[in-house]
């Protein structure tokens, strides 16, 4: 009988709750999305595996840290043995913030998640949040369309402006890009958002309710250009089969640099034919404005990753091979007059991973180990929430589902999700 009584009481001593009843799954999402945002996965994972999926939707998105937190408490379900937050972007600082808040710390207070998943989020601060609070966002914008229009304004006869490039396409859309990328942080999140801020040193000061062995973090890594094809996929979503979002723009800008550069062309060929003024001197102007947007276009990712800050400046040294002049006094110095091989010092621009607006290193989630960590590449901060027609390769490449689908098979963890 003793045994017997032991026997049950070590069946419910065993951590087997979680996968006794269905998990609860809150999915929280970021501050330009709504209760839309994690549809595609939600319904994915609530059809296959034991899950009850809430999206929440927390209508104040330009209020602070807190204000959003307090709206979204409530409305997590109270088992929080269960409850497992998977968060985008300001939604996974958010479900942090809900951890720790005080009456989640307090022992009388029911806590509110099991653990959690942050996607893409700003754990640490989001870097760009200052560069917006200090209007640099908006001159970079504003040179974009000095530097598009130049070529335009210089031609004969003058264009009416805003130039078209392709259709649907001209020079003050394309400079207006830049806003569009940002332009849903509002200054009172970006306040709260930024390096430093007292409410994201706060959060990372302070412990958390939920165990470091129950937290995750999925950093996004982007390729190449990183703000057309972030931009991209906050315009255009996740696109389609065909035409993934993050494709869209990268393709339109190949188009885009080639029209200014048959411009460069056609007026430098001109000045070369033309060598009187005023042909010249027309012609010569005109191809050094068309040059300035093809520039612009060229250097338009170094200027993005200067804005959101995954880029910096380091020194470096190499070995080339310089002409060494004599001087003009008749007294020798060696090896002059001839070329000979110096070490000489450079600059160069050094990039953070990214996803296009946060670097990895802000992504991250300090203290977890290795086996909490994960890393989807091919992916921008808006592309993750929904990449069913993201291609990698050429391949259809669905890097959030496989992650969760990773997450969800994990052994004998609290993560431990099992299918129907």
């Amino acid at each position: 009988m003793k045994a017997r009584i032991f026997l049950m009481f070590l069946m419910f001593a065993l951590p087997i709750t979680v996968f006794s009843q269905n998990r609860n799954v809150i999915w929280v999402h970021g501050l330009d999305g709504d209760h839309t945002s994690w549809e595609y996965y939600a319904n994915i994972f609530t059809a296959e595996r034991k899950i009850n999926s809430t999206r929440q939707h927390y209508p104040g998105t330009t209020v602070n840290l807190a204000t959003a937190a307090n709206q979204l408490r409530p409305s997590v379900p109270g088992n929080a043995s269960t409850n497992m937050g998977i968060g985008h972007s300001m939604g996974g600082v958010m479900i942090r913030e809900v951890d720790r808040m005080p009456e989640a710390n307090n022992s009388a207070a029911p806590k509110k998640f099991g653990g959690y998943i942050t996607v893409a989020s700003p754990n640490y601060g989001a870097p760009v949040s200052d560069n917006i609070l200090k209007n640099n966002v908006h001159s970079a914008a504003a040179t974009a369309l000095d530097r598009l229009t130049c070529g335009p304004l210089a031609q004969s006869p003058v264009f009416t402006l805003p130039w078209t490039i392709v259709s649907g396409w001209h020079t003050t859309k394309v400079a207006n890009l830049f806003l569009e990328g940002v332009g849903f942080l509002s200054q009172t999140t970006n306040q709260d958002l930024k390096e430093g801020s007292q409410p994201m040193n706060y959060l990372n000061e302070n412990p958390s309710y939920v165990p470091v062995n129950n937290r995750i973090a999925i950093i996004a890594e982007e390729t190449n250009p990183v703000h057309w094809r972030m931009i991209s996929s906050k315009l255009f979503k996740e696109g389609s089969s065909s035409t993934p979002g993050d494709d869209f723009l990268p393709a339109t800008m190949i188009i885009v640099r080639a029209a200014y550069n048959q411009k460069f062309l056609e007026h430098t060929a001109s000045a070369v034919i033309n060598p009187f003024f005023p042909f010249f001197g027309y012609h010569a102007n005109a191809a050094a404005q068309w040059k300035k947007g093809q520039d612009w276009i060229d250097d338009s990712e170094n200027i993005w990753c200067t804005l959101i800050k995954t880029s910096r400046q380091e020194i470096y040294t190499y070995w080339a091979e310089v002409w060494e002049p004599c001087p003009p006094n008749p007294k020798p110095i060696p090896d002059c007059g001839e070329w000979v091989w110096k070490q000489l010092t450079g600059v160069r621009t050094v990039t953070y991973k990214n996803d296009g607006l946060l670097p990895v290193y802000a992504q991250e989630l300090k203290g977890v180990t290795g086996s909490n960590r994960y890393v989807i590449d091919h992916a921008n901060h808006f592309e993750i929430r929904n990449m069913r027609y993201s291609k990698k390769n050429g391949t259809l490449n669905d890097g959030t589902k496989n992650v969760l689908n990773d997450i969800f098979n994990r052994q004998n963890d609290w993560f431990t999700t099992p299918r129907k």
